[in-house]
């Protein structure tokens, strides 16, 4: 009797185990899913013109000219690839070590008519073991008037996962690691004095409109 009870105890514990690791394996699956998104090549020419443009947009800034620059989804990512690796234009993987929780193995970004799409791939090591992800973000641009803009998050996912907003904070530290290296290049956004993301009247494709003055005309929006 006490034979038998003890296999069944023994066979309850190595099913809640199996499931424990087929959970593991599925939460795992999930989070490392790639983006299907449809990437133009990154390239050392449009790394070249986003360059171009924002050195004009600084000039202007400078010289008090009211006007904008149009920035691509292909001009952003290939600045990114250029910025982020520098020995490789053609790949937005990051080179050299980051210290963090996680590791940013490279970053995009995606544009829609109203909205920014930020994709970061990157790298942690639960209990010594490689673990891939991506992380999606969906970034509002917000600006009133003359008022500074900001950036708010709309939603996160990793991997196919979506996270629920009261969970966000518990990802600040892998947050803060991942866009650690995407920031330092970044630093002269904050002369930035308005943007918006919005179709093109160019060819109808999103685009990243970066004015020298605010605010936006209203016919824009």
């Amino acid at each position: 009797m006490a034979a038998a009870k003890t296999k069944r105890v023994l066979f309850l514990l190595m099913l809640l185990f199996a499931v424990v690791i087929v959970g593991i394996l599925v939460f795992a699956f999930m989070i490392s899913r790639d983006v299907p998104y449809d990437w133009d090549h990154p390239n050392a020419i449009e790394a070249s013109e986003a360059r171009r443009k924002l050195k004009l947009y600084e000039t202007s800034l400078e010289t008090g000219a009211r006007g904008f620059v149009r920035l691509s989804e292909l001009e952003i990512n290939s600045y990114l690839a250029s910025a982020l690796n520098p020995t490789n234009k053609s790949t937005n993987a990051v080179e050299g070590e980051v210290a963090g929780p996680v590791k940013l193995q490279r970053a995009a970004v995606g544009l829609t008519s109203t909205n920014v799409i930020l994709f970061s791939w990157g790298e942690a090591r639960p209990l010594g073991l490689p673990l891939k992800f991506v992380m999606q973000r969906g970034l509002r641009i917000n600006q009133s008037g003359t008022n500074n803009w900001s950036i708010t998050t709309e939603f996160m996912k990793i991997g196919e996962l979506e996270i629920e907003r009261k969970h966000w904070p518990r990802l600040d530290p892998y947050v803060a690691a991942l866009d650690q290296p995407v920031l330092e290049q970044l630093k002269w956004s904050t002369n930035i004095q308005a943007m918006i993301a919005i179709r093109s009247d160019v060819n109808s494709r999103p685009e990243l409109r970066l004015y020298t003055f605010k605010p936006i005309p209203s016919d824009v929006r």
